[in-house]
Formats: structure tokens, sequence, C-alpha cells
């Protein structure tokens, strides 16, 4: 069976992690010197190397970690057992280690009623450093966990580090994939490390040679569509531009479906033939830096193409349009997807026939597909 990617290739050095690398460096200082009493927590959104950096500074420091999650502590007997056992105990292999309790804001229901309590009496009790990681540090469950640990919130992964490990593993993995393919995953990750390497594997299940066109239609359209039609009438109907920048980077839309969306519908919203021509001033402007981007690989440009595609169109016009407006599906994306379903299409009739012929289905499209449309017309 394949590995799963995010694990085979997960950072092994200091230098190698994504992100949030003060944060490493703030829990490797913290298991130098721990506080008698006090656990250290870490939270933040999914895929941002909660996990992965307790391990690495365990490495650094030549520490075990011994690692439960929510579904072992369900148990308040087995907290307790831990707390006599590895809570006080040292290792076989290892002098020191610290104990890992994962995800510990998955903890809930009647049946788990006094775990979160148990895990608080451990982290008192323990000689050794105590490190939990959750999603949301504040969510009610957690409140009596709070004045025993120290609290440390870890941040989305920038999207231009996402892209370039994505870009180290598909060359790693011989993968021929399209350059915005691949930022079409990283800008669709939302700052999730794991959930973009995921997706580039789910990808690769299929073929070696990955379009932009296969990120789109096999990662899909729809859960975008309904993030567009939030932020579409704020970028049309305000007059503001920190208001359209700050929702656009709240939402999980890429940045070029976004443009595409912008784009139809500019002449649809704005009435005034002076604000039709200053937005797609504005919009081509930004334009020019997202090819400079594709084409020079230097992703600071993105600041710049936002600004101009997003909040220079906003304050393109003069005063609000009043109503609702119904916006347009963008014609380049129904293409695509059209195009999309005619060669799946394709594919199947190449399929059969390759049944019925006795050959491949290369050889019936390159030497017969001419021929049966000639035939169809």
């Amino acid at each position: 069976m394949e590995r799963i990617w995010y694990i085979k290739y997960a950072p092994t050095r200091i230098e190698e992690f994504l992100g949030n690398k003060s944060q490493l460096m703030k829990v490797i200082e913290w298991l130098k010197h721990p506080k008698p009493g006090k656990g250290l927590l870490l939270y933040g959104p999914p895929g941002t190397g909660k996990t992965l950096s307790v391990y690495l500074a365990a490495r650094t420091l030549k520490m075990q970690v011994i690692e439960t999650n929510a579904s072992d502590v369900r148990d308040v007997e087995k907290i307790k057992q831990m707390a006599s056992g590895v809570g006080k105990q040292k290792t076989l292999f290892l002098p020191n280690h610290v104990i890992l309790f994962d995800e510990v804001d998955g903890i809930g229901g009647l049946e788990e009623r006094g775990s979160i309590a148990e895990i608080a009496r451990f982290i008192k009790e323990s000689r050794f450093p105590v490190v939990l990681t959750a999603n949301d540090a504040y969510t009610n469950k957690l409140r009596p966990l709070l004045p025993y640990c120290e609290l440390l919130k870890f941040n989305k992964v920038p999207i231009r580090e996402i892209y370039a490990r994505l870009k180290y593993i598909a060359m790693k993995e011989g993968l021929e994939i399209d350059e915005k393919a691949l930022k079409f995953i990283a800008d669709k990750s939302n700052g999730d490390v794991r959930g973009a390497i995921n997706d580039l594997q789910l990808l690769a299940q299929t073929k070696k040679h990955i379009t932009y066109e296969d990120a789109i239609n096999t990662l899909g359209y729809r859960e975008y569509d309904k993030e567009i039609f939030e932020v579409l009438p704020v970028i049309f109907k305000t007059l503001s531009f920190k208001n359209a920048m700050f929702l656009a980077s709240q939402l999980n839309i890429d940045f070029d479906l976004l443009f595409e969306w912008i784009r139809e519908n500019i002449s649809i919203e704005y009435k005034d033939p002076e604000d039709v021509a200053k937005a797609y001033y504005y919009l081509a402007r930004g334009d020019l830096f997202r090819k400079r981007i594709m084409k020079r690989q230097y992703w600071r440009y993105i600041v710049y193409a936002q600004a101009l595609a997003i909040g220079g169109v906003a304050v393109a016009k003069k005063q609000k349009y009043p109503g609702f407006t119904r916006y347009q599906y963008p014609l380049k994306i129904r293409l695509m997807k059209q195009k999309k379903e005619e060669r799946d299409a394709m594919k199947e009739e190449m399929k059969d026939l390759a049944k019925k012929l006795h050959a491949s289905s290369k050889k019936i499209k390159d030497e017969y597909s001419y021929l049966l449309e000639k035939l169809k017309n």
C-alpha cells in the first residue's frame, strides 16, 4: 500500500518546518524549561504543524514522545494509570520524555465526564513536560484545563510555503503538474499543509500529468460557490477598499476563480460606463501581476494582484448600485467544465470501441477519432 504523502514527506529537520517556525522554537524552549504543574496547550487550525512541532522539538532535544489522543483518554481510569506510569517514571530508551495529549478538544460526551479534570490533575502531578493540542483552546469543555496550561497559537501556513512544498513533492514523485494547478491546490488548502498534500496525492492517483482543469474538476467547483456568492456582493456593493479585501482574505476561495467571477460580473453590476471602464482598468492591472507571478514565480506580487483586482474594482464606482444583482457563472469556467465532460464522454466511447476493435484506447483516439467524427456528422 502506498504511504500517505503527508507522513512520507513530513519534515525531519527544523529548517523544513513550514509556517510557524517561531512557535516551533517556543515549543523547544518550553521543553527545555517546563514549569512545574503547567502544561503547554498548542491550538490553531488543522494542518498547521501543532503535533509535528512536538515531535521535531523532542527529536532536537533527544526526548521521546509518549502520545495519546482523544479516543485514548476517554476513560478516567486509563488517565490515572498513565499518571502513575509514564507521568512519573523514565522511559526505557531515553532518560526524558514528553507526554502529548493530541486533539483534546475531541473529548466529549457523558461517558467521558471527568476526563478533562483528570488530565488537569495529570498535568499538576507529572514529573515530565505535558503538551496538548486542540483546534480551539477556548471551547467550553477545555475551560477547566486553561488555568494549568500556557497557550501557544499556531497560524495558517502561508500559501507560498505550501506551494513550494507541493512543488517539491511533485518533483520527487515524478509528477508533471501545471504551475497553475499547484497554485490552485495551495490556495484551496486555506493554510492547511496536510490537506494540500492529501489533495495532491488524490490527483496523482489517476494520472501522472495533471492540468489546471484536472485540479478544478477533481477537487470541485461547488464548495466555492457559496463563498463566492457571499463575497461578490461585498466587492460590488461596498465603497470600502478595506472591507472588500478583508472579506476576501477570510474566505477559502481560489484567487484565479474569484478573478473570473469578478471579470464576468463587472458589466452586470456596474451601470455607468466610466465605472465599468475604471473597474476593468484595475482588473487588467491586477492581471498583469498574475502573469508576472506565473512567469517569474515571484509570489510577493500576489498582494498587488489581489489589491487591484478585488479592492480596485470595489472602489472603481462613484456610488453604490442599489437592488439585487443576479451574478452569472463565468463563461470561461463553464466552457472548461463542458470540455471536461465532452472529453470524459469521448474517453468512455473510445474504451467501448477499443474492446470491440481489439485495440488500445490510444490507438482508437490517434487513428480513428477523425473518421468517427466524420461518420457522426
